[in-house]
């Protein structure tokens, strides 16, 4: 399955209201005598015609998806075709939608899909290949076949498009800031540089200023530089390469590395800055850990949750260096999938050994943002010193 790692936090009351009112709205169609297979049959008057566009697809996908990780891969297909239905340019529920029908053992099904998430834009077909949600169906001619042409077409828009190449160049990104209550320009604020996930944008990641409690600090939300496609829209990656498809290189890491670096040094030059903090999720969690460390002189401390320690991109010597500088937070979800929660147990364990002051504060979520709990949790620790 390949979906977004960042899902957003939604209130229990709002999902529920919400989902009963798109309900209506995207089968209101249903109840009148239009075809949408034929235009001509569309009264663009009717001041109900465009309901469905209230609704809110997101919910639908989470339905998916949490059907998905349940083993109900029928319930997630159907709630995956409604996506789609709503939105054929979303490659991702189409895949994942042909994922479910691996699952199912629907060889014909499944290799539909491909061909048509490919269709829609979705190129990795080197993941299609190894993607275990098709071990029932690998090696069945209907899916294979699918696969075969699903390869041709990838392969003849790379050839029709020419080679890719990267050149460094400097550009502007964009961002979005929040300033406390009643703010004092001539007043000392911490700062708090926050880092999404795989797949979001720095408009979702602003929004975690409301889990915080009065916050007297100034928070900056970064982009990341490299547009990836992410559920239903056009999300960001701080890497060039997604890590679990072909593996980062450093250049591009540490590009964004650096930024994350610049723009503590940038802020501090329009606002009155005391202490520097960054904050991640997921793959935003595995930047702060590298901004942190590789530059313990410009930050307080860091707050990762939900995300790896890359110490495969850490020299020891950094590690090392940075351990009597930099305090560090850290959040985990004990539903995470995988052995991540055990994996952030042993992260924590390893940067105490080697002398770094951490805090854990584990949740019982799974691949979420942390409670507001633990986000009071660390508003209180961003003042200890």
């Amino acid at each position: 399955m390949r979906e977004n790692n960042l899902k957003s936090i939604v209130f229990i009351f709002l999902v529920v209201f919400v989902s009963g009112f798109f309900s209506c709205s995207v089968y209101a169609e249903n109840d009148s005598n239009v075809d949408w297979n034929k235009p001509e049959t569309i009264d663009p008057l009717d001041e109900n015609i465009g309901d469905f566009l209230d609704g809110d697809l997101q919910l639908y996908r989470q339905e998916a998806d949490n059907a998905y990780r349940s083993g109900d891969y029928e319930k997630a297909a159907r709630y995956y075709l409604l996506v789609a239905r709503y939105n054929s340019s979303d490659a991702v529920a189409i895949y994942n939608l042909a994922c479910c029908y691996g699952l199912l053992g629907e060889a014909k099904l499944a290799g539909k899909y491909i061909e048509r998430a490919v269709k829609a834009g979705y190129e990795n077909i080197s993941y299609i290949k190894t993607d275990p949600d098709f071990n029932n169906v690998r090696g069945q001619e209907p899916f294979d076949g699918a696969i075969k042409n699903a390869a041709k077409n990838i392969e003849a828009k790379i050839a029709a498009l020419g080679q890719t190449i990267f050149i460094n160049g400097t550009a502007l990104f964009e961002g979005r800031i929040k300033l406390p209550e009643n703010y004092d320009p001539n007043k000392a604020y911490p700062l708090l540089i926050g880092l999404h996930g795989l797949g979001s944008d720095a408009d979702e990641f602003i929004t975690l200023w409301n889990s915080f409690t009065k916050p007297e600090f100034i928070y900056v939300a970064l982009q990341g530089h490299y547009p990836v496609l992410g559920e239903n829209r056009i999300g960001y990656s701080w890497s060039l390469r997604i890590a679990q498809e072909e593996g980062m290189t450093n250049d591009d890491i540490f590009i964004a590395v650096e930024y994350i670096a610049q723009t503590a040094s940038g802020i501090a030059k329009n606002y009155k800055i005391s202490d520097t903090f960054v904050m991640g999720f997921s793959q935003g969690a595995t930047f702060t850990y590298l901004a942190g460390i590789n530059y313990p002189e410009l930050f307080e401390g860091i707050f990762c949750f939900g995300g790896r320690f890359p110490a495969d991109l850490l020299s020891e010597q950094a590690v090392k260096n940075a351990s009597d500088k930099l305090r560090i937070f850290i959040s985990h979800g004990k539903n995470e999938p995988g052995n991540s929660f055990t994996q952030a147990i042993t992260s924590r364990e390893a940067l105490k050994s080697y002398g770094y002051d951490v805090k854990f504060s584990p949740h019982d979520g799974a691949h979420v943002p942390p409670p507001p709990i633990v986000m009071y949790e660390f508003q209180r620790w961003m003042k200890e010193k």
